[in-house]
């Protein structure tokens, strides 16, 4: 059964929680005792003192009224000498664990006590919990006590919240549990078998009469001004009163609070139901009870910074109309530029303006699309070609001084230009999706197949860029993937060695990636990576989340620290180089066995005729042949225009005499296209490293310095 709490407020400093239906405690674990008070003619429930880290409702937490309607209290403490239940023969303590029902539903209440409360001027307090007795006319008789809790200053009775509460403009830090029995389960036992003798109605009542049908729950607290000793015991004066009622049934508990994104406009949507529908229909019922009940909406955003949460922005209103439809909000996300996630927590407040009575229901909304609420809203894709320009490096500086440009000056202005580098601080990773791609050449590097491209990390935050490729309807070629098609939402997923999931978002700037064209880039942030190092697991996902939630692959590879570039680069390039020899040698035999079988054909030909001239199946033959000469050249060709690059590249490392300037990233089909080499970090190549267009050339390399690198590889 569901628990549900409510909120009554009973005076400016303390705020009772009823939490209905909290445990079931079997009666082996808690005995049942009742104590009858002669003196005002009334029965308390208390369990036995073993009972203490359970209910907290026993006899050494009580104190009972002289009289009922006096102010003079006695504490039934059973620490001194000779207890007041000893020495009294107004108090009768039995205990009925074998006449009761062997398992009994409580309710649990805390008093909450006000932040910074300290109980100046009094010396404690008694919170009495109380129902009524049935009598013949139905509306209720004597009182029964099911709780009379008793709170000295100083004593080590409360305890701190972790979560402190905020009801009512108010801060709760600190508070009092026990438990008490559920009258709505005691009245249900009862009033199905009145005769029944082993219930709790039966047992607790004068004449087993029972518990009234129509009875509410009465919370009253009594301050105590002053305490007196008498023989050893302590009895107390009370001074000030509170009383509040409550329902002894839980009605709330098909009330909840909805949030969550619209599916079709660009805001969030937030509303509290009553069994799934608009809480409309259900506030008149609550008010029939003499209530005057109304909404409070109180939200809260937190944007996810690497691994904190900061609280950017709150709001909190009341809402006693249009309780058939939602509200709506459209969040600003502060820190949507590098923000991993983003959560609205949305508690909704039902309150009864007459008595104070709150009962409140939370709901979470996370995104981890900050970017779509940021400051400014998202760019709109175009189409591949059609790129923004940013101007870095031009300014402009008048040789006068600032004068406006309507007014003539003398001279010429000064024009300054200062060259800004960019870092070419991401890879670039080329890839298919598609599950026949082998590896490829394409324009500027590599396009690697499915499994065969490798990332690499560093325990720093991360971006890491893709150009994604799938093959034309032909299968002949690959082409880019357009990622801004419908029903596109690309991730960086990873899984840890505990088998946990981590989904990164793109990271959207049309500058640097153009999703149209087939690309994307993720920072991954230090803390994933640094994690994700220090692990077993080597794998990286890229995965697609349709409107349904379902997660698709679109393509696995490798990933690994940065320290290990060089070595897998290397092993990469040697394993492609070799690939790409056997592809050679094997074109020059086919070439070799071509032009053979071109000159013994031709000869046969002629022999047989006796002619130079050709028929109509001669001709065919030579043309058949010549094509397929033509293929081999071609091919040749291009086995040429590698090797050819395969120098270039040499070259230019031996020309800048440092083995790591060795980029094989720009030769088509030979090296895994890792990204602008990282020196270039201190004097790059590009400004804009998202171009990958750029060629630099390099002039006057010594053929022994050619060599000297050749050896070292």
């Amino acid at each position: 059964m569901a628990t549900t709490s409510s909120y009554i407020q009973i005076s400016e400093y303390a705020l009772i929680e009823y939490i209905y239906n909290s445990d079931i405690i079997s009666t082996a674990q808690a005995r049942p005792l009742r104590l009858y008070n002669n003196y005002s003619v009334e029965y308390y429930y208390i369990n036995n003192a073993q009972s203490l880290g359970l209910t907290q409702n026993v006899l050494d937490n009580t104190a009972t009224r002289l009289g009922r309607e006096g102010t003079k209290w006695a504490y039934m403490d059973i620490d001194p000498v000779a207890p007041v239940i000893n020495i009294d023969n107004n108090f009768t303590l039995t205990d009925l664990t074998s006449s009761v029902v062997s398992n009994i539903r409580y309710d649990k209440v805390k008093l909450h006590l006000l932040s910074g409360y300290d109980f100046p001027g009094l010396d404690g307090i008694i919170l009495q919990i109380r129902w009524n007795e049935w009598n013949e006319n139905g509306i209720g008789g004597r009182n029964f006590n099911a709780a009379s809790q008793v709170y000295v200053k100083g004593e080590e009775r409360i305890e701190f919240s972790l979560s402190p509460l905020f009801v009512g403009d108010r801060l709760y830090d600190k508070y009092i549990e026990f438990s008490v029995p559920s009258l709505s389960e005691v009245n249900f036992d009862f009033w199905n078998s009145p005769t029944a003798t082993n219930t709790l109605g039966y047992n607790y009542t004068f004449n087993s009469v029972g518990f009234s049908q129509n009875s509410q729950i009465t919370a009253q607290l009594f301050e105590i001004d002053t305490t007196l000793t008498e023989r050893s015991n302590r009895y107390f004066i009370t001074g000030e009163s509170y009383t509040a009622t409550f329902n002894p049934e839980d009605i709330y508990s098909y009330i909840s609070a909805t949030i969550q994104e619209n599916d079709e406009n660009d805001y969030i949507e937030y509303y509290p139901t009553w069994n799934g529908q608009f809480i409309e229909d259900f506030i008149p019922v609550l008010n029939t009870n003499g209530g005057d009940w109304v909404v409070v909406n109180q939200l809260e955003v937190n944007e996810q910074i690497g691994s904190l949460f900061v609280n950017t922005y709150s709001l909190t209103s009341l809402q006693d109309t249009n309780l058939n439809q939602p509200a709506v909000f459209r969040p600003v996300i502060r820190n949507a530029a590098f923000a991993v996630s983003f959560n609205i927590v949305y508690t909704m407040r039902l309150m009864n303006r007459v008595n104070g009575q709150e009962i409140i229901r939370k709901s979470t909304y996370t995104s981890f699309n900050p970017k779509k609420y940021g400051e400014k809203l998202s760019k709109i894709n175009v189409l591949e070609g059609y790129r923004p320009v940013k101007v870095y490096n031009k300014i402009v500086k008048m040789s006068e001084g600032d004068i406006s440009q309507s007014v003539q000056y003398v001279g010429s202005p000064t024009v300054m230009t200062q060259t800004v580098f960019v870092n070419s601080y991401y890879d670039v990773n080329m890839i298919s999706v598609d599950s026949t791609t082998t590896v490829s050449e394409k324009l500027g590097g590599t396009v690697w197949g499915q499994g065969e491209n490798t990332v690499f990390l560093t325990k720093f935050d991360n971006y890491v860029k893709f150009k994604i490729f799938t093959k034309s309807a032909d299968k002949k070629q690959n082409i880019s993937l357009d990622l801004n098609a419908t029903g596109m939402d690309v991730k960086l997923a990873f899984i840890y060695d505990d088998q946990s999931k981590i989904y990164v978002n793109p990271y959207l700037d049309q500058t640097v990636a153009d999703p149209g064209a087939g690309e994307i880039m993720f920072r991954v942030d230090d803390s994933i990576s640094t994690r994700l190092l220090a692990g077993k697991t080597r794998e990286y996902y890229l995965v697609n989340q349709n409107s349904n939630g379902d997660e698709v692959l679109m393509y696995g590879g490798m990933f690994a620290d940065q320290k290990e570039r060089k070595k897998i680069l290397e092993e990469k390039s040697n394993q492609l180089l070799a690939d790409l020899e056997k592809k050679i040698a094997a074109l020059q035999v086919t070439q070799f066995n071509l032009s053979q079988t071109v000159t013994t054909t031709t000869s046969g030909v002629t022999g047989a005729t006796g002619q130079t001239g050709t028929s109509n199946g001669n001709a065919a033959i030579n043309t058949s042949q010549a094509e397929a000469i033509a293929n081999a050249q071609n091919a040749q060709s291009f086995a040429s225009s590698v090797e050819q690059g395969v120098t270039s590249a040499l070259i230019t490392a031996a020309n800048n005499g440092n083995l790591s300037s060795l980029n094989l990233v720009e030769l088509p089909g030979v090296s895994n296209n890792g990204g602008a080499n990282i020196n270039n970090a201190k004097t790059p190549f590009v400004v804009k490293p998202s171009n990958p267009n750029t060629q630099i050339t390099k002039q006057n390399i010594s053929s022994s310095a050619l060599k000297k690198e050749e050896d070292n590889l």
